[in-house]
């Protein structure tokens, strides 16, 4: 994750959760979390726009991520 929050740096905000804390907990209800890990992209306003759950590669997210930046962008144009 350390290399895509570098990558990313500017356009796209990455938070560990820790779902042992009172904090984390409260999320994981709000969120549905049933596995872990799991994903949530959220957009400009906090709204999830996608979610996904399991061992992501490199690769994976980085490709998520571009298309999810993708369609904020033609979001934003119209």
């Amino acid at each position: 994750m350390l290399a895509l929050e570098n990558e990313y740096a500017g356009k796209v905000e990455f938070v560990i959760v820790d779902l042992d804390t009172p904090e984390g907990k409260q999320l994981a209800v709000e969120y549905d979390v049933y596995y872990i890990p799991a994903f949530f992209f959220l957009d400009g306003t906090g709204k999830a726009v996608a979610k996904d759950v399991g061992y992501k590669s490199r690769q994976e997210m980085d490709t998520y991520l571009k298309n999810l930046l993708r369609a904020e962008e033609k979001r934003k144009r119209s």
